[in-house]
C-alpha cells in the first residue's frame, strides 16, 4: 500500500438518529485497504437529496450511516492493485 500522511482519525457527518440533525463524529481510518481501494483526504463534500432522504427515514438503512457520498480531495493511500493513481493526486468522485 502506497501512502502519504495517513491521518489517525477522520471526521464524518453521520445520521445517528432519524429526523435529527447530523452529528459530526471522529472515526478511525479503515485498518486495511482492499486491493482496488483509495483512502482520500476529503477537502470538499456535499449533502444531496439522497442524504436528506436517509436523514428523514425515507430510505431503508441501518444507523449510524455516514452521509456526503459526493466529494473531492487528495489521495492519501492506495490499495495494492491501484496503478493509475498515487498519493498526492487530486480526485473527485461519486461514491455509492
Amino acid at each position: 500500500m502506497a501512502s502519504r500522511e495517513i491521518p489517525k482519525t477522520m471526521k464524518a457527518a453521520q445520521v445517528v438518529e432519524f429526523n435529527q440533525p447530523l452529528k459530526i463524529t471522529s472515526l478511525p481510518p479503515p485498518p486495511n485497504l482492499a486491493p482496488q481501494d483509495l483512502l482520500i483526504r476529503v477537502t470538499v463534500a456535499s449533502l444531496c437529496h439522497t442524504d436528506l432522504m436517509v436523514q428523514r427515514s425515507l430510505m431503508e438503512t441501518s444507523l449510524p450511516i455516514t452521509t456526503s457520498h459526493e466529494g473531492a480531495g487528495t489521495v492519501v493511500a492506495t490499495g495494492s492493485a491501484v496503478q493509475n493513481l498515487k498519493p498526492g493526486d487530486r480526485v473527485m468522485g461519486h461514491i455509492i
